[in-house]
Formats: structure tokens, sequence, C-alpha cells
């Protein structure tokens, strides 16, 4: 790819920093950043898709870019700025790299004769560790088909008792005309929007299995749990549904993809610069209430990426915007890692538990069948590390607070590893037998 060589026009501080600076004390600051960050994508884009890039051209763009944004003030340099600092990413981007050298990096994980990812019994502690730290993430059996049931008919148990202005008929597994949008609790795109509080939501959460399993990676068995969401995403392809006189007709709903872009729960940046100091950032998990095959659609995950993460931070421009905030971050459309993302098919009852350092994604759902996990991650308890509970937004403190007044506790039932998984309710033994 020629760019046109700029480099006499530009200067020094970053496109971003040149103007949001500028505007740091007017009105709609926010979004004011939020339209220099469209437009310098707009940048990105133009230049991906063009082979050289001319005076013309470059003026061109520009007019296009005043005309799209007419609240910012796009100037020259600020084009020629956005140009450069591109132009550099580009060139760490395709720093050259053989066929067989990008295999070492990111070795497959193992896939069995049947197609699932090789799991492990939570027993074999080595091993659970070894495959983590070798590929990034574990799969691990956890829970056996009884349980499973019980879980899915919970997760639908839980979701048709929220209020719902909206509905017009209960969700069902089995019945893809309960699917419409307005029978879900939200209406983004992952369907929910609020933790699972359903008894066996918390049985799952706190279950012995999964707390050895957690236990074996962080080597600590003072624990906390996370109170995450169900995770849900509908079947698309050859869906059954019932006509007035009685008969079916098969449809596919396209627009019930899923669709989660390619990327990074921890900030890269801020989690190599953590391993470095002797933390480990964490780990996040779900199991799979039934199989995740390909067709149903499963994790994507980039193996061994978090090995790599290192050398990737240091080939690629830490964009200012970002710093060391703790927040996800996507790689750029181009990059050659998204080559090498490999599926991760799941059986019922496995869990699959994957570093905050691991690029990660899903593919999609081309079957008639939901995909239904709940996400569970452990974490050392605020007595080993007080950081932990405080950084993750999905804490029990910080949930059991947020959700006090609008879901009722005192039915929760609790086993005393459940108690110690849930600190909160040592703290506050009130919230379990309130009237």
């Amino acid at each position: 790819m020629n760019f046109l060589h700029v480099s006499s026009y530009l200067p020094q501080d970053p496109p971003f920093r040149l103007h949001t600076t500028r505007y740091i004390m007017q009105p709609h600051r926010q979004e004011r950043s939020r339209l220099f960050s469209e437009a310098y994508r707009e940048v990105e884009s133009f230049l991906t898709s063009t082979n050289s890039l001319s005076e013309e051209s470059t003026k061109t763009l520009l007019e296009t870019l005043q005309t799209q944004f007419p609240t910012l003030r796009i100037t020259e340099g600020w084009l020629l700025s956005s140009i450069k600092q591109l132009q550099r990413q580009q060139q760490r981007l395709t720093r050259p790299r053989t066929p067989d050298e990008w295999d070492k990096i990111f070795p497959r994980y193992p896939i069995e004769a049947d197609g699932f990812a090789r799991a492990f019994t939570p027993n074999q502690e080595e091993d659970i560790r070894e495959t983590m730290k070798h590929y990034g993430l574990v799969v691990i059996h956890v829970f056996d088909e009884a349980t499973c049931e019980r879980a899915k008919e919970a997760m639908f148990e839980e979701l048709n008792s929220i209020p719902n202005p909206r509905r017009q008929m209960l969700l069902s597994p089995e019945k893809p005309e309960s699917w419409e949008a307005c029978n879900w609790p939200s209406e983004r795109k992952f369907l929910l929007s609020d933790p699972a509080f359903h008894q066996v939501a918390f049985d799952n959460a706190t279950h012995e299995t999964i707390h050895r399993v957690y236990a074996h990676l962080w080597q600590e068995e003072r624990l906390m749990v996370s109170i995450d969401r169900w995770g849900i995403a509908r079947g698309t392809k050859g869906l059954r549904f019932p006509q007035p006189d009685g008969t079916y007709t098969t449809q596919d709903r396209a627009d019930w993809q899923l669709s989660l872009s390619k990327h990074w729960d921890y900030n890269p940046w801020l989690f190599v610069q953590e391993r470095k100091q002797g933390i480990e950032p964490g780990y996040q998990g779900f199991v799979a209430f039934a199989d995740h095959d390909i067709e149903t659609g499963c994790h994507l995950t980039l193996p061994g990426g978090a090995n790599f993460l290192k050398q990737w931070c240091l080939e690629n421009e830490h964009p200012t915007s970002l710093g060391m905030k703790r927040r996800s971050y996507r790689p750029k459309e181009n990059d050659p890692i998204l080559q090498h993302m490999q599926p991760i098919p799941v059986r019922q009852g496995d869990m699959l538990i994957w570093s905050w350092g691991q690029l990660h994604s899903t593919t999609p759902n081309d079957n008639h069948k939901m995909r239904l996990h709940q996400y569970i991650r452990m974490f050392p308890a605020p007595i080993v590390n007080p950081q932990y509970a405080h950084q993750d937004n999905f804490s029990p403190k910080k949930i059991l607070h947020q959700y006090r007044e609008s879901t009722p506790l005192k039915d929760i039932q609790l086993s005393p590893l459940g108690q110690t998984l849930l600190g909160y309710f040592e703290e506050n033994p009130q919230d379990l037998d309130q009237d």
C-alpha cells in the first residue's frame, strides 16, 4: 500500500490529543470526542480500501469529512496527522511472519474425534493449570445432564417472571414463535440486562466443583464469585413456526443472529503491565447447559493469545484515549492475528474458562437450537487482595447493593461454601432472613 508522504506536515502529538484538548472546557466534549473517533475510523477505512493516496484524493477525503462532520473543526493538519498515525500502525501490523511462525505462536487447542474441545475432570489439577498456561483457556466438565436441564428450566422460569409490558407470550426454548424481541426482558442484542438471581443460578455459581477448578487456577482457596448473567443466543435457521391452520412453516431469522466483535475483555496494555508486576489480572468463564457445537455457534478464541500479548502491544499503537483504563478493546479489522482464531465447541456440562488476556468472540448460531449458558468467574477474596472485588463490576457486594430493593434475597439458600464465596452475606446476614 502506497501512502502519501506527509511527515513534514505533522505535529508531534497524536491527532486526538491535538483536538480534544482544544474543546476540553466546551459543552458536549464527550460527543465531540466520539465524533472525532468516528472521523478517524473513516480515514482508516479509506486508507484500507485504496492502493495509493494522492494530494487530490487527500483533498477529496478532507472535503468529505468536513461535510460528514459539520460540527467538528476537521483541518488538513488533523487529517495528515491521522494518516501518519495510521501509517505507523500499518507498518507495525505488517511485520512479516511465516505460516509456520504463526502456527507456533498460536497453537491449536485440542479437539476430540467427536468435534468437541478436550475437557478435563476437576481433579486434573496440573493439567488444568498447564493447559491454561499454554493456550490461555481450558475446558473442564463440571455438571451432569440433570444439573444442566434444571438450570435451563430455572433460566426461563426467571426470565418469564420479570415484569414486561411488551410480552405477548411466555418464552420457551422449544418454541421459536416465543423468541420475538417483545417477549425478552431487554431489547439489547444480548436479550438480558440483569444478573441471574434464581436460586439455581446461585447453586451453580457457588458449586463446590467450580470452586475447586478456580482454586486450581488461582492456587488459592479463599475466593469470591461473581453474580453474573445467563447467556442466550437464539437459533436462526430452519425454525418451525405454527400457522393459524395448524400447520408449520420453516423460516430463517437472520435478524436474530448475535453479532459479537472480536475483543479483549481487558485493556491489553494494562494486562501486560499487571503481569509484569506479578499480578494475575484474572479469568472469565461460562458453563454450557447444552452442546455448543459448530452449528449452534461456540466460543471463538486466539489460542496462546495471552502469551503473545506482550509482543502484540509492542507492535501496535497504544491509543492515547485508552491509556491504562480497565476496559475492553478491539483490534483493527486488518490485524493478521484475526486469521488464527479457533472455534472451541464444548459439550453440555462443560465449563470454558479463559484468561482476561485472550482475544475472543463467538461464532454465529446457524442452527434451530438455542445456545444456553451461565457466566461464572471467581477471583481472590478481599482478605487475600481487596482490589479484585473492588474492580469487578459483578462482585457480590456491588450487585447485591445495586439490586437490593428490586430483588428479594430472603429465599436464597446458601451452603457454607456459598456464604463464603458471596462474602457479602457474612457481613450482612439480615439479608438472608428479612421479611
